[in-house]
């Protein structure tokens, strides 16, 4: 049974650790028990215009996580993914992509958006590229059925105006959104 909660994450990374290439794309994935399953389930992806040749696919049975290296070129789209994964005989739960790289920073703030009209996954790219393109974006994951939207940043976070303005620039309507400060490592805001 599919979730009607699709995160699709943005990680953006430091210099120095950046893919050769492309982008690394996690899924997670709901029954998945034998390699075998793996083995079907990476036939399929490969089947998708932007999966990257090679794909290095990696997959963790225990962990129900499998990652595999997408085109530069191509932008990612969740939908697409989640439909060839059904159509193996899995539901994906979540969809993560870090752009450039494996790691991300640690997140030093956020902020949460609540959108209006954030009602279906047809609506993931677009939210998605609209806020992934300001200053120090780490990570984005959008819950459809609670129509709203985490942005993590690596240091401050953007100006709350800035972000509503970007959302509703792209045609979004903002109901609320808050910033707060992360913790550390050590615990410090």
């Amino acid at each position: 049974m599919q979730r009607g909660v699709l995160i699709v994450s943005l990680a953006l990374l430091a210099v120095g650790s950046v893919l050769a290439g492309g982008k690394r794309v996690t899924v997670h994935v709901e029954g998945v028990v034998c390699p075998f399953c793996t083995f079907n389930l990476e036939k399929r992806i490969k089947t998708l215009e932007g999966a990257a040749e090679p794909l290095r696919w990696q997959a963790s049975i225990e962990k129900g996580i499998s990652s595999f290296e997408w085109k530069e070129d191509v932008p990612v789209d969740a939908l697409k993914i989640r439909e060839e994964i059904r159509r193996a005989g899995f539901t994906a739960d979540r969809v993560e992509v870090a752009l450039g790289g494996t790691r991300a920073p640690a997140a030093r703030s956020e902020v949460v958006v609540a959108l209006e009209a954030l009602s279906c996954e047809q609506c993931s790219p677009g939210v998605l590229q609209s806020v992934a393109g300001l200053p120090g974006v780490v990570r984005i994951a959008v819950d459809f059925d609670a129509r709203r939207m985490r942005i993590l940043f690596a240091g401050a976070a953007a100006e709350t105006a800035l972000i509503r303005n970007t959302l509703e620039s792209a045609g979004y309507v903002v109901v609320a959104a808050e910033s707060s400060a992360l913790p550390d490592a050590a615990g410090r805001p």
